[in-house]
């Protein structure tokens, strides 16, 4: 690959540093995570196939020639990227739109999508992710903006499913790395009579051992490319 996947790292850990900040407790990291991680990778494979499609339907010529061939791919939709041109990361350009444009945004994708991020569901409504509902939480809590930013920032556009999972498995080797220093720590802690405490850090490469699991079948189907 041209471009080294492995830099989007610490992008990765930043993500979990703002929610950590807030206060936010470890144990609900993949609530708060999860829906992003999986709203990139959705991204990433419509602009893919949009990329693909432009190279035999002219986008400016012809739009609405361009959108019907694209969903007739089947492979989900959202009209704020394809029809405009607009990702993620061009929302985050604007912090004083961003709030109307984010939402416009989950608001644009096909109703499948929609169900299975769970983009203005009601309260007694099956939620895979409740994407929503979480960016809710992150508004009050004043670090929407700057989690969908970092977010934005990973662009998964140019790489496999299996690049995808080499910047997993490195993130986990180094969770385990950091995970023995911890031990070596809370080991002699124990050894004095204090009770030894799991960083910030194992808790979420804890919860990365399971970030490539889909919450349902439909969800894998969207984020394969």
């Amino acid at each position: 690959m041209s471009v080294n996947i492995l830099q989007y790292e610490s992008t990765v850990w930043a993500t979990a540093d703002l929610l950590i900040g807030a206060g936010i407790k470890q144990s609900d990291f993949p609530k708060f995570m999860m829906p992003y991680f999986a709203l990139i990778m959705v991204e990433s494979r419509l602009v893919r196939y949009a990329k693909e499609l432009a190279q035999d339907i002219s986008r400016e010529d012809d739009i609405e020639g361009f959108i019907e061939e694209f969903k007739d791919l089947g492979l989900g939709y959202n009209d704020f990227l394809v029809r405009n041109n607009k990702t993620l990361k061009d929302i985050c350009k604007n912090d004083k739109t961003f709030d109307l444009d984010f939402h416009a945004y989950l608001k644009a994708f096909d109703p499948e999508t929609k169900s299975l991020f769970g983009v203005d569901k009601g309260t007694e409504e099956e939620k895979f992710l409740d994407i929503s509902g979480v960016s809710g939480q992150l508004k009050k809590k004043r670090i929407l903006f700057d989690t969908v930013k970092a977010w934005s920032e990973i662009d998964l556009e140019p790489f496999s499913n299996s690049e995808i999972t080499t910047l997993e498995e490195h993130i986990k080797r180094k969770r385990i790395l950091h995970d023995e220093k911890i031990n070596n720590r809370n080991n002699k802690r124990i050894t004095k009579g204090k009770k030894a405490k799991k960083s910030d850090r194992q808790l979420f490469g804890e919860w990365l051992l399971n970030i490539g699991e889909p919450h349902s079948n439909s969800l894998l189907a969207k984020v394969q490319g």
